[in-house]
């Protein structure tokens, strides 16, 4: 049997194993526990969709309302339209458009703010919004004569010049009438009294590549007849068929509010868009009319989706339902 002193001895040495484990574990547990505090109480940043946020380890990050990394926001200068604000970001309409949420990229208005690509895109545009912003037709952004001397000239001066080209302004025509198909055969009809032999004519020497009412539908698409229009761009559009200065003396318009030169020169230049860019193709010619070819090219829309399309063919619809002919 097992002496009285060896249990003794055994129940010391028990004793004092366990205490030391105690010990020991005492010591490292606060350790343990302050190591677990700091790993949860770490903080990180996380870059969402181009804002820097800093948040706990385990508290969501909302994503904000800008969808793409390293985008920025650029506020609408006077002048500005997306086809400039695209060009000048290497971006095109369709994208400015989606990523703004724009239905109409015909309208957008000064003061608004939009979403461009990255910073690098606001950078560009801002360097060329304080110069100016050509409207629509070919040729916009050729310096000449013309545009040194009116660019600075307000719209009413340059249609005061005009007064002295005594041109019947079929605008006039019909103001009081209510139905707006009646009202624009009442302006047809002014049209093809003072001006159609021009029409006739110009489409005839261009090889008659169009119908005279197509190029009728333009004309009142553009000026509604009044041969001195001039229209509100920063490079204002004049006449007829609304050629800008550029345009005009690059189709080799020299009187530009001249009803015969000006309808001319249009017609010049629509078939030149046609054929030479649109590969006979109308809805190309007409876009690119209104947009000029570089415009319309860099929007990438749609030429049988843009408005101004679909307005013109909507006169000339009217026109050949009305059995109008020139």
């Amino acid at each position: 049997m097992e002496s009285k002193g060896k249990r003794r001895d055994r129940k010391i040495g028990a004793f004092l194993l366990t205490t030391v484990i105690l010990l020991v574990i005492g010591l490292y547990i606060p350790l343990i526990i302050q190591g677990i505090k700091a790993s949860s109480s770490v903080e990180y940043s996380q870059v969402t969709h181009g804002v820097i946020t800093t948040a706990p380890e385990f508290v969501q990050v909302i994503p904000t309302a800008v969808t793409e990394v390293g985008s920025c926001e650029y506020v609408i200068k006077k002048g500005d339209t997306l086809t400039k604000i695209a060009k000048h970001t290497n971006d095109t309409i369709r994208a400015l458009a989606k990523r703004n949420s724009i239905k109409n990229v015909n309208r957008i208005f000064a003061g608004k703010s939009i979403i461009l690509k990255n910073s690098n895109s606001c950078m560009a545009v801002s360097k060329t919004s304080s110069k100016k912003f050509t409207g629509h037709h070919a040729g916009a952004s050729q310096k000449t004569l013309f545009t040194k001397t009116h660019s600075s000239e307000s719209h009413e001066s340059i249609r005061a010049k005009t007064t002295a080209h005594k041109n019947v302004n079929c605008l006039l025509v019909g103001a009081r009438i209510k139905n707006k198909d009646d009202r624009l055969i009442a302006r047809a009809e002014c049209v093809r009294k003072h001006y159609g032999s021009i029409i006739v004519d110009a489409v005839k020497i261009e090889g008659n590549k169009f119908s005279a009412l197509e190029i009728l539908a333009i004309i009142l698409q553009e000026s509604q007849g009044d041969p001195r229009a001039v229209s509100k761009a920063r490079v204002p559009c004049l006449g007829l068929m609304q050629l800008q200065p550029p345009t005009a003396q690059q189709y080799g318009v020299k009187s530009i509010f001249d009803p015969r030169e000006n309808i001319f020169g249009g017609v010049r230049v629509f078939t030149d868009y046609v054929y030479r860019y649109g590969k006979g193709d109308k809805s190309y010619g007409l876009a690119a009319y209104n947009m000029g070819p570089t415009g319309l090219r860099n929007s990438g829309l749609d030429p049988g989706k843009v408005p101004y399309v679909r307005d013109v063919k909507a006169i000339l619809r009217i026109l050949e339902d009305r059995q109008f002919v020139l």
